[in-house]
């Protein structure tokens, strides 16, 4: 495996910039399409042309990309780990196991409605999701085969979570899983290998939309027929969110929207425990000032579900065509940070919560706001430190535990014939 990545295109390793970059080419890609056609709902078709001004800002958006990925210096991403993680696999072990069974339990199972499932979300369900994520990139850190039970319940919570209908997070730990792989090697070098992993991964979590509907309500003849060949195509778009999302770009640039209020100054504030209620406080509703409850009742007034976000249109909202600049910047220096973390932390646990924020950050950061974003991140990460947290308690409990048996055993120990033994020879 090579150790760094030479300066050229044809190396192209899986830094957060290559991530940013491959993630905003693949949110544009409707730009190559130059319109698109989206459902009102009432059900009438529109069909809906992308206007020159928003082109211009997606080509420059990915010239900066290119020049940020490919003209700063690279460095190699060296990961070191405890060398006892046994402790932190049974922790996340019986995590896995106790809040998997709640979900299981808890009615999300029969929910074919995804706006009612997520109305009755709570912090256990969005644990358990995030979970399955981190028990994958636990296991590809500190090793598969030391951990396979782990990384077998892992894949099943992922499998489980998708049944459910949410693909978000087999689709974060799928690019962790990558970037783990290719941060340090080049992904050409690997090309074939890596398309046919992730084609048929990409192919199930776009056509999957579709149809978890009608796996969830037993209809198993609709699932069928949305995968014949003349269907497919209308199935794999219905999961592609680029077109919602780019969209959304458009309309904030050739409308020239403005958002009413923002939700970054409550970014420091998050970072603090119970921080809702903190911000309940000083600044109202959270859900008040964010960019999907703003753009929503503007531009898809009707929709009973969520229509996501668009990092790049909340910061051209807000700060005109230098967002662009401000949000580069922002997402530079917390890809920096992330990384300066992973080289002094040791825990493979610890390490999986700081590569979902930075999956959150660079590659996932497309279809969210910033906060939203940090949220997701701050959510990964909590729950990697309770996990290390009760990793460490056991660790001492069994210290402790083997330290007491051991004085016991001292306390009680049989004399023997030795140095140390009391000599009943006989004097003369």
């Amino acid at each position: 495996m090579p150790s760094r990545c030479l300066e050229t295109v044809s190396r192209l390793c899986l830094t957060p910039h290559a991530l940013l970059l491959v993630s905003t080419l693949l949110y544009f890609s409707p730009a190559l399409f130059g319109s698109c056609e989206y459902k009102r709902p009432d059900g009438q078709l529109i069909e809906h042309g992308f206007s020159p001004e928003v082109m211009w800002l997606a080509a420059g958006i990915v010239v900066m990309l290119l020049c940020v990925t490919f003209a700063t210096r690279r460095s190699v991403l060296h990961l070191k780990t405890a060398a006892s993680t046994d402790a932190e696999a049974l922790v996340l072990g019986f995590l896995l196991l106790a809040l998997g069974s709640y979900v299981a339990s808890s009615g999300h199972v029969s929910e074919a409605e995804k706006s009612v499932m997520l109305e009755n979300t709570n912090r256990i369900h969005l644990a358990f999701y995030v979970l399955c994520s981190v028990g994958v990139l636990f296991c590809v850190i500190a090793g598969i085969r030391r951990h396979c039970i782990v990384f077998i319940m892992s894949l099943i919570g992922l499998l489980f979570v998708m049944y459910l209908g949410h693909r978000s997070a087999t689709a974060i730990a799928v690019v962790g899983v990558a970037y783990l792989r290719f941060r340090n090697a080049p992904v050409t070098s690997r090309v074939v290998k890596l398309s046919l992993c992730v084609a048929p991964m990409l192919f199930a979590l776009l056509v999957y939309k579709s149809m978890y509907v009608d796996i969830k309500s037993g209809s198993w003849s609709a699932a069928s027929e949305r995968l014949r060949v003349e269907n497919l195509l209308v199935s794999m778009r219905a999961g592609f969110e680029p077109f919602l999302t780019y969209m959304q770009l458009d309309f904030v640039v050739s409308e020239d929207f403005k958002l009413e209020c923002s939700n970054l100054w409550k970014i420091p504030v998050s970072v603090l425990p119970f921080s809702d209620k903190i911000i309940a406080v000083f600044g109202g509703d959270p859900v008040a000032c964010s960019y999907h409850e703003q753009v929503k009742p503007a531009f898809f007034s009707g929709y009973s579900g969520g229509v996501g976000a668009n990092v790049w249109a909340e910061f051209y909202s807000l700060f005109g065509a230098g967002g662009v600049l401000i949000l580069l910047g922002v997402l530079t220096s917390f890809f920096g940070l992330i990384e300066a973390a992973m080289r002094r932390i040791q825990s493979p646990v610890l390490l999986a919560g700081l590569v979902l924020a930075l999956v959150n950050f660079s590659f996932y950061i497309q279809r969210k706001e910033l906060f939203g974003a940090f949220i997701s991140a701050k959510r990964g990460l909590t729950i990697t430190i309770i996990v290390f947290v009760l990793a460490w308690m056991l660790r001492v409990a069994l210290s402790q535990g083997a330290q007491r048996v051991g004085s016991c055993l001292k306390r009680h120990r049989v004399p023997v014939h030795g140095a140390d033994s009391i000599d009943n020879r006989p004097t003369h």
